[in-house]
């Protein structure tokens, strides 16, 4: 997505870039870096269940194999892990967050921490444990249609109320805060 043919590494690279939005205050793309998080797990799952099917097949023929006393290699040697289902969690209970909608962020903590509404407000009464303060600069991400986020279509993000492709995005970012003397 992000740079190579691999996904294993783009969701903890939008994570970083998330951060780095969220301190410049650039929540629209903040937002779409969350979106492509989630689509990050979503191919990810995809994979992974691709996977667990090609690992299986192994597994039926090596024991054809084994049963006529020959050797098979396997492509796979072991399972692999099972990707995670959220991108982030409410840092005040812990429920998992899939998708950017109805949550609070804390600027002031890069964008690194997020609350549910419920315990967004026990933070701004002060029963909320150790999260942030409550005199931190939050930010309401807003009710979203989920379904409309997903159909976006893969290699294109929306961006405010417009979609573009995946790479129109990465160039637009680059344009506004890549100096052009230093190649990317």
């Amino acid at each position: 997505m992000l740079s190579d043919d691999r996904t294993d590494n783009d969701l903890y690279s939008l994570y970083n870039l998330g951060h780095i939005l969220a301190v410049i205050r650039d929540l629209p793309n903040h937002i779409a870096c969350m979106d492509l998080m989630r689509l990050a797990l979503r191919i990810s799952r995809a994979e992974y269940t691709r996977a667990v099917a090609s690992y299986e097949a192994e597994d039926i023929q090596m024991e054809i194999a084994m049963a006529k006393g020959e050797t098979f290699i396997r492509s796979f040697l072991s399972l692999p892990d099972e990707p995670k289902t959220a991108f982030f969690w409410c840092d005040g209970c812990r429920a998992d967050i899939t998708f950017a909608s109805e949550i609070w962020t804390c600027l002031s903590e890069s964008g690194s921490i997020q609350l549910d509404d419920k315990c967004y407000k026990k933070l701004k009464e002060g029963i909320q444990g150790p999260v942030c303060s409550k005199e931190h600069e939050h930010y309401w991400v807003p009710k979203r249609n989920m379904e409309e986020i997903d159909a976006v279509p893969v290699g294109s993000v929306e961006l405010g109320d417009e979609v573009i492709s995946f790479e129109a995005w990465k160039e637009k970012i680059r344009g506004q805060y890549v100096p052009s003397c230093i190649s990317t």
